[in-house]
């Protein structure tokens, strides 16, 4: 009885904060309407693995006038789930606010090259314990996911976002381990390592314009971190209040991984955790 009262709060609070998002969405659509452009706009990138508080974070800034979001398949930028490129500098130019903030998630294989093709940008990455992300992708995509890597992997086929960005070394790697017994639990953590690696190869962390973040410390201080983000982009921070919540911290703890997998995010965990920014 109490378990089932503490989910029926916890879905009406859910609700209730959805809600909210819609009526404050579609506030801030009348108020852009009559609006100038915007003389100067700080574009924003999230990126990272899904399942890593991107979508709170995103969430947190459509509650701020200042701030305008487009989501990851936001037709004003995006096809698919993926950027397109003739879209970006448009969008950028037409903002009515001091900064955009976009979700190109599926394009975080890219970062280095977005950096570079776009000297204003500045990146938000965030990352999450990769049992924890396991457990909530599975539970999100199913087997679809961890398949897009398997193929690619061992059958080299494959037509979506992995197959398409995976670099070349990252591969390699994968190619090279025993994967006769993955499970889609393996798969699934291999493709964050895939993901996160590229913080790590491509030195993003001592860069200016890149901000590397861990869900799991946010969550926990929303106020302090928020803090240090709305000064990242920019923004003196208001109190703008946050989606995030620390109910799903740990809750992949259970998950059961091969140990060579287990030991290669475990990795790359700590080595995110030690160039962490705040």
């Amino acid at each position: 009885m109490k378990l089932a009262l503490h989910h029926s709060a916890s879905d009406l609070k859910r609700f209730q904060e959805k809600v909210h998002r819609r009526i404050k969405k579609y506030f801030k659509f009348i108020l852009f309407l009559l609006r100038r452009r915007s003389r100067v706009t700080q574009p924003v990138f999230i990126m990272g693995y899904g399942r890593s508080g991107t979508s709170m974070l995103l969430n947190t800034f459509e509650r701020d006038l200042r701030v305008d979001v487009f989501g990851e398949n936001d037709a004003r930028v995006a096809e698919n789930y993926r950027l397109v490129h003739d879209k970006i500098s448009p969008a950028i130019e037409a903002c009515k606010t001091n900064v955009l903030v976009m979700k190109p998630i599926l394009n975080s294989f890219d970062v280095s090259s977005i950096m570079n093709d776009y000297r204003r940008v500045k990146i938000i990455w965030a990352w999450r314990n990769y049992q924890d992300v396991v457990a909530s992708a599975l539970k999100e995509f199913g087997p679809d996911v961890p398949n897009y890597l398997r193929e690619i992997v061992l059958d080299d086929k494959g037509s979506n976002w992995i197959s398409e960005s995976l670099p070349s070394d990252s591969l390699e790697i994968l190619r090279g381990l025993d994967s006769t017994s993955f499970t889609d639990n393996d798969w699934m953590a291999l493709i964050w390592w895939a993901v996160n690696r590229t913080v790590i190869v491509h030195d993003l962390s001592d860069k200016e314009r890149f901000l590397l973040i861990s869900y799991e410390q946010v969550v926990q201080d929303v106020d302090v971190y928020i803090r240090n983000i709305y000064n990242f982009i920019g923004l003196p921070y208001k109190q703008p209040g946050s989606y995030m919540h620390t109910a799903s911290v740990k809750k992949g703890a259970k998950i059961k991984l091969s140990a060579v997998v287990d030991k290669m995010c475990a990795s790359l965990c700590h080595e995110l955790e030690r160039r962490a920014q705040f």
